[in-house]
């Protein structure tokens, strides 16, 4: 049965699709951690860079001048890897759809490449 047969590969293939979407959002929270991570640790580098410094009044005011930026910017990092938190939530959910969808179909002959 020619429908059949189209029908499992269509479904084998959208859930390969989705768990290259995901695999790929999965990479991006991957980079949004690190982001953040890397901002976090600048103004742990600082802070420690200012308490161990002998020129106490000029680190002092460069960190202070300097700790809104990093704020903002650990901010902006933290608000970056809540949204592809969204977006992780959203593709393994579609994954797992498409997964369900195709469980119940055997490996279709040929090749599932696009």
């Amino acid at each position: 049965m020619q429908i059949k047969r189209n029908s499992r590969q269509q479904r084998w293939r959208e859930m390969l699709e989705c768990a290259s979407a995901l695999t790929a959002i999965l990479r991006r929270e991957t980079r949004a951690r690190h982001v953040r991570h890397e901002a976090e640790a600048a103004m742990i580098a600082a802070e420690r860079a200012v308490l161990e410094s002998n020129d106490e009044d000029s680190a002092v005011e460069g960190f202070v001048s300097w700790l809104p930026e990093a704020r903002d910017t650990i901010e902006r990092a933290r608000a970056a890897e809540r949204e592809v938190g969204i977006d992780v939530a959203v593709a393994y959910q579609a994954f797992v759809m498409a997964r369900n969808a195709s469980e119940h179909c055997p490996v279709p002959d040929g090749d599932l490449r696009p």
